[in-house]
């Protein structure tokens, strides 16, 4: 999919990770938002232990 990173790019100009992928089916929304909450920082969570 690195023909679409350019476009993905322009579109989103400021992100916190970079993944490639080779198929669409290996994209999984839970596994891409926790990275983005670990490498955006100050994730505190809900506060239970």
């Amino acid at each position: 999919m690195s023909a679409d990173k350019g476009v993905v790019k322009e579109v989103l100009r400021s992100f916190a990770i970079e993944e490639l992928f080779t198929d669409r089916s290996e994209v999984k929304e839970e596994s891409i938002k926790a990275k983005v909450a670990k490498a955006g920082g100050a994730n505190y969570g809900t506060g239970a232990r």
